[in-house]
């Protein structure tokens, strides 16, 4: 299968919400394949489940990744919310339940590459 596969991507991967309840179910994963495949994990500030692999917002690299295998993603923000928050007048004029608008650019994508 390592021959095959040349990266794996996980959308919105909610590895710390599983850690935090059952902690046991990332133990002893194998780790042969770690090197045989580039992993690439999207995620956005906005979403309360998805796990960023860092222990605080402030680093661009991850810091760790499932269990004990040692490999370590590439991590891909993503965010289709506006990016510029909302003030009292904003929220009086109902701003917030205003439709946002897709840009067609993904934040910080060059980062990674």
């Amino acid at each position: 299968m390592g021959q095959m596969l040349e990266a794996i991507v996980t959308t919105g991967c909610p590895y710390d919400f599983i850690y935090t309840y059952y902690p046991e179910f990332y133990k002893n994963r194998n780790a042969t394949l770690k090197d045989a495949f580039a992993w690439y994990n999207i995620y956005s500030s906005a979403d309360a489940l998805g796990t960023n692999f860092m222990k605080d917002n402030r680093s661009d690299a991850p810091m760790y990744g499932i269990g004990d295998t040692g490999q370590l993603p590439k991590n891909l923000r993503y965010e289709v919310t506006n990016s510029n928050p909302f003030g009292l007048s904003d929220f009086l004029r109902c701003r917030p339940l205003k439709s946002t608008r897709y840009t067609g650019t993904i934040q910080r994508w060059d980062k990674v590459v």
